[in-house]
């Protein structure tokens, strides 16, 4: 007995089964060299149908890939079933392999129809669907000639000479040939039999059956169920649409109104808010009445437009919910301008992001090149303290060098740093030790606790404290009884020499203190 691939179920009453090319393992009657065909259920959904033809012709299923199955809604049933081809290798393929394909869905249970056209250019838009639309084949145009992928592209080109009637040997050469197929008369209508059906050279034309596009419906489709519109809010843009809705500046209200003499119906300027700010209204410039005109986007007369197509189910709005924000339509142009938006603060934020961690690289590295000179100074002077901070300035001798095997880099850097302080004292020592003038310092060199005279004040007085106008002070009399706080400007200030301390005094000896007794005579 043949064993059963694992792969294959088993079958049972009432499945239909039709044979592909997995091969089993051969029973033990077949003939040698004969291959086995494997049963696969038949395709029990139009879907599973056309996926398994296109699968087989090589295109892939799924996101991203060759082709995708969907359905047509109408009233929120499925109406028809069709393909979405995703590459221009996937419609190339379907087109070149349309007669085929069809014909291999007809076979099956779920017969499909493979249009082909070609809109304006040489590239094939075919379609695949089971809806009650014709099928529609379009010749390719003549600028484009078809490529015979069968035929090597450096193949020489092979002439054929036309086809010439020979006569036949024993036929006499005085003998007139026999008339072609080519030549013979055309019938005249009359001599037509009845059972060739009735002349149809004055029948009516037919009406070209309008072109579905599946992805055009499958767009509006989903930009309708993203509405989620009340009625009020659908129709207060159809009103945008037909320049029924404006703003009266003189009474600072919405109206509508098909009658510009007349004044209309009041409108909320709240409700109208959330359309304006989804991108469906737009406010017009003000007219010679004062009235301005509130208009339909683009974005809202195509939001119109799929909404009477499809007729999604309205949402339930209430006082409140009629004034929060709504959603822009998918893929118009405020969902475009928002993405924008979106990517260019992405991209601002991305750069202080790149900022801050290079700032921040730097910082962690000036650390890490401080924790390295402390390291050699707390080593070489045998420092514990974690706490303690190096000073600035200090190098390490040669010997000092050589004892603890300092880091050439590490010495380097510190004598560098030493280098550059004696610089800098050696340029401020150059520029002079004159006091802080007003253009240098705008408190004149003075401190908090400094004893001054002021010019124009009795006294003395003690400066307290900066002031929030540079170069002001604030100071208390340095004796009590001689006034209040008071304020002084930096130029009034002089000040106080300190006064000389007094020499000590050498101490002199004292006589011991005693008890004193009378001596009588």
């Amino acid at each position: 007995m043949a064993r059963r691939s694992r792969f294959v179920p088993e079958p049972r009453e009432g499945d239909v089964w039709v044979q592909t090319a997995l091969t089993l393992d051969p029973p033990a009657d077949t003939t040698e060299g004969a291959t086995t065909m494997a049963l696969v259920t038949a395709p029990k959904t139009p879907a599973v149908a056309v996926a398994r033809e296109l699968r087989r012709i090589g295109l892939e299923q799924g996101p991203a890939k060759d082709f995708r199955v969907t359905g047509h809604m109408v009233d929120g049933e499925r109406d028809h079933t069709f393909v979405m081809l995703l590459t221009a290798e996937a419609r190339q393929t379907v087109a070149d392999r349309a007669d085929d394909l069809e014909a291999a869905l007809a076979a099956g249970p779920f017969p499909f129809k493979v249009s082909v056209r070609y809109l304006g250019s040489d590239r094939p838009m075919p379609s695949i669907h089971n809806g009650r639309e014709e099928r529609i084949r379009d010749e390719k145009p003549a600028d484009a000639p078809a490529v015979d992928t069968d035929t090597p592209a450096d193949a020489p080109a092979v002439e054929t000479a036309p086809d010439v009637e020979t006569p036949a040997a024993d036929a006499p050469a005085d003998e007139e040939a026999a008339p072609t197929t080519m030549d013979a008369p055309a019938p005249a209508p009359a001599d037509l039999d009845a059972d060739q059906g009735p002349d149809t050279a004055d029948a009516p034309e037919q009406p070209a059956q309008p072109v579905v596009d599946h992805n055009e419906q499958y767009k509006q489709q989903c930009q309708a169920n993203a509405l989620v519109w009340s009625t009020k809010q659908a129709a207060h843009v159809r009103a945008a649409a037909a320049g029924h809705l404006y703003r009266d500046d003189f009474s600072d209200s919405f109206r509508q109104s098909a009658d510009r003499a007349k004044t209309g119906r009041r409108v909320s300027g709240s409700f109208l808010a959330p359309l304006q700010n989804a991108g469906f209204l737009l406010m017009g410039d003000p007219g010679q009445d004062g009235r301005r005109l509130v208009e339909a986007t683009p974005d809202g007369r195509r939001a119109l437009l799929v909404w009477d197509a499809h007729q999604p189910e309205p949402t339930e709005r209430t006082h409140k919910t009629e004034r929060m924000p709504l959603n822009p339509l998918m893929w118009g142009e405020e969902a475009a301008r928002r993405a924008r938006a979106f990517q260019a603060d992405e991209d601002r934020r991305r750069a202080e992001r790149d900022a801050w961690w290079v700032g921040h690289q730097e910082h962690r590295a000036a650390e890490d090149h401080e924790d390295k000179l402390r390291a050699a100074w707390a080593k070489v002077e045998g420092i514990r303290n974690p706490c303690s901070k190096r000073p600035a300035g200090w190098t390490p001798t040669n010997e000092q060098v050589a004892e603890h095997a300092l880091d050439a880099e590490v010495v380097a850097a510190l004598r560098l740093e030493a280098v550059a302080l004696i610089a800098a004292a050696t340029e401020s020592a150059a520029a002079g030790s004159e006091r802080p003038t007003e253009d240098t310092d705008p408190w004149g060199g003075f401190r908090k606790g400094d004893i001054v005279t002021v010019e124009g004040r009795p006294g003395e007085w003690e400066l307290t404290a900066h002031t929030d106008r540079p170069g002001v002070w604030d100071m208390d009399p340095a004796r009590d009884g001689s006034g209040g706080p008071a304020t002084a400007e930096t130029p009034a200030l002089r000040p106080v020499a300190a006064e000389p301390e007094a020499p000590a005094q050498a101490a002199v000896p004292q006589p011991r203190a005693g008890t004193t007794y009378a001596v009588a005579a």
